[in-house]
């Protein structure tokens, strides 16, 4: 493959990178890198590194040891990359603006690779008439999840006669009584609040899979507040994590929010579930001698 860039980055300094072009041919040479443990890989628009190694060689590239010999024999593989696309719907089949889709690898017979989303995209949020585009993905499975962010996404509906609104749930839940607060819950392809229901995208190489729609519902959601106490100072700001248990997608799910000086904090638009609440303490800086 020609004008392919081509990356060598040390493993134990990051300061150390070379990088090269290739050729029509698609060789390459990197000239004068020191004996050390390095990662290569090659990078091209439109192309994903497919070089065996899964994750590692995909993003950081694939390790080698350079020693006294020249190594002349390094082969990178790069597929064609794939493409998937789609309109996000709300719960009364309009298009949704301001939503984001990510996408993570899906292993057959493990599940879910949460360690890193793969694909790129133009837009990070759907656009005014509720499409995503994720390009740069490689072949094989993927997952996808739709979100919208807590903060102003304008979908929560506070003191509504339940009546009114048990329409927009789904029939198995049972009938709700008193104020209603809904939000739109993260929602797995094409419309399943859990990971278990989430419906893998196959994408073969150089694919563009268009029709991915995913439709957001609404789910009753609480407040949640509480009081951190204990050795901090008031100097030190703490900052609360509230994280889904059990999901494969934790780390992407994760809310957090910052302790009032009195220690008080709160969550809102919490969605049924599991979670585990964490506290974590964190100092601002020494302040340096004065200039």
């Amino acid at each position: 493959i020609r004008v392919a860039t081509v990356i060598v980055s040390s493993l134990t300094d990051p300061a150390i990178v070379f990088s090269s072009v290739t050729e029509v041919d698609g060789t390459f040479q990197l000239q004068n890198v020191p004996k050390g443990r390095f990662a290569i890989r090659a990078a091209k628009p439109g192309w994903v590194d497919s070089t065996p190694g899964g994750l590692f060689s995909a993003y950081l590239g694939i390790p080698m040891t350079v020693g006294p010999a020249n190594l002349d024999d390094v082969q990178i593989y790069l597929t064609p990359a794939a493409v998937v696309s789609g309109t996000v719907w709300n719960s009364s089949g309009e298009p949704l603006s301001g939503v984001e889709v990510t996408a993570f690898r899906y292993v057959p017979g493990v599940g879910i690779d949460s360690r890193m989303s793969v694909g790129k995209k133009a837009n990070r949020l759907t656009d005014d008439i509720g499409q995503y585009r994720i390009y740069g993905l490689p072949p094989g499975q993927v997952v996808l999840v739709a979100s919208i962010s807590y903060a102003g996404s304008g979908a929560m509906l506070h003191g509504y006669d339940p009546s009114e609104i048990q329409r927009l749930l789904d029939p198995a839940h049972p009938p709700v009584s008193g104020t209603v607060e809904l939000d739109y819950a993260p929602v797995y392809f094409p419309s399943s609040l859990d990971a278990s229901g989430a419906a893998p995208v196959r994408l073969g190489a150089g694919e563009e899979h268009l029709g991915a729609d995913i439709r957001l519902q609404f789910v009753n959601v609480v407040s949640l507040e509480g009081m951190v106490s204990g050795g901090t100072s008031s100097s030190a700001a703490v900052q609360l994590i509230l994280s889904p248990s059990g999901s494969p997608l934790a780390t992407l799910l994760k809310r957090t929010t910052t302790a009032a000086k009195d220690g008080r904090f709160f969550f809102s638009g919490v969605a049924p579930g599991q979670y585990q609440l964490f506290a974590e303490s964190r100092r601002p800086p020494a302040a340096g001698p004065a200039r």
